[in-house]
């Protein structure tokens, strides 16, 4: 990664070091400033050369140690996927939110081009090809989760967790969420549409090609860049291949182990990762916050879905939700569970985590 840095007095007095050892860097003359209004926002002004759009991310260090810089996440401006080159570029910053503690006059931050590689990005799970029973197998669910009917899918490959608020902030430049205090929460109150021009936006960020059109909300499956999952891919990547309840048994003991629900959850969302990871090697497919899938929803979409790689219904007025969440009962959560919500309304309780094609 190209670098540059600047040394900063936290909330007194910030100032840069020399660049000459940068001196083919694209990021150049980087200064960092209080602002004086009693806030803990930090101006960060930079140079960017260079004939193209790059991704640009801030980072900064609470001690005196200059290898262990975080990644820093609440930050308007020039910031994050397609910053176009030029001088005066400005990245506003919320030290106040990100390190909150680091009152302290002895703290640096660097301005860098990613390379997209950093753990704030979703990891993605390789989800291979298979046949399941789809719907209520138990035969104690809900008239719309049945016929039980089989469905075979192509692999795919699908985020390990939820979308977190760190990662939504980080590429949307705002965060919806009703829950508060860690990065590591899931992102929620986002509404479909704006799950979507997420995956457009991480797609840019790689450089892949969008899934979505952002005007006809079309996905073209066929592209190979991140998109919302199907309620078939959703549902066969939560089993991993298992016919109970919950991916971890029948009983509620084994939802606690998988998930957070009303039982367990203490109101509110909790950090992705926390509970047993599936078989598939996926965080978080029980509970949490309810996650939204790319299908229309369709109550009697079972009766006639097709057997290869369903898509779901052409039209509907509400988008297809899976997993229960933190104020779901354990019914809720089950593998088998079928939601659907108002594609612009974001509920506090309502998430989403991301697939793609897989690599070649």
């Amino acid at each position: 990664m190209k670098k540059a840095y600047a040394s900063l007095f936290v909330f007194i007095l910030i100032f840069v070091i020399s660049f000459s050892a940068f001196a083919q860097n694209p990021v150049s003359n980087v200064l960092a400033t209080q602002r004086r209004d009693g806030s803990k926002i930090v101006e960060v002004s930079y140079d960017l050369s260079g004939g193209q759009p790059q991704f640009i991310e801030l980072y900064y260090t609470s001690d005196s140690v200059p290898s262990e810089y975080e990644l820093a996440i609440t930050c308007t401006g020039d910031f994050g996927p397609n910053v176009d080159p030029g001088t005066g570029k400005l990245i506003l910053w919320d030290a106040g939110t990100d390190a909150p503690n680091s009152e302290i006059p002895d703290c640096r931050v660097r301005v860098q081009i990613s390379r997209i590689q950093s753990s704030i990005y979703p990891v993605m799970i390789s989800i291979p090809a298979g046949t399941f029973q789809m719907g209520d197998l138990s035969g104690e669910g809900n008239e719309q989760e049945r016929p039980v009917h089989q469905v075979t899918l192509s692999a795919f490959e699908m985020g390990r967790t939820e979308v977190t608020q760190g990662q939504y902030q980080l590429l949307m430049g705002s965060n919806p969420s009703y829950f508060s205090g860690s990065n590591n929460l899931p992102v929620e109150k986002v509404e479909w549409y704006d799950a979507v021009r997420f995956c457009n936006k991480l797609s840019t960020a790689h450089g892949l090609l969008h899934c979505y059109d952002e005007v006809s909300w079309e996905c073209d499956f066929s592209r190979n860049g991140y998109r919302l999952p199907t309620e078939a891919e959703w549902e066969y990547a939560c089993r991993a291949r298992t016919e109970t309840l919950y991916n971890t048994g029948d009983s509620t003991s084994d939802l606690e182990t998988a998930g957070w629900y009303s039982e367990n959850s203490d109101n509110k969302t909790h950090p992705v990762g926390q509970k047993r990871v599936n078989a598939f090697g996926l965080f978080d497919m029980h509970g949490n916050v309810v996650e939204w899938c790319n299908d229309w929803y369709d109550e009697d979409y079972y009766e006639t879905s097709p057997s290869a790689d369903p898509t779901g219904s052409s039209t509907s007025i509400s988008r297809v939700v899976r997993g229960g969440g933190w104020y779901r009962t354990a019914f809720g959560c089950r593998s088998a569970n079928r939601g659907s919500t108002s594609p612009g309304y974001g509920y506090y309780g309502t998430g989403f985590r991301v697939v793609r094609r897989s690599s070649p």
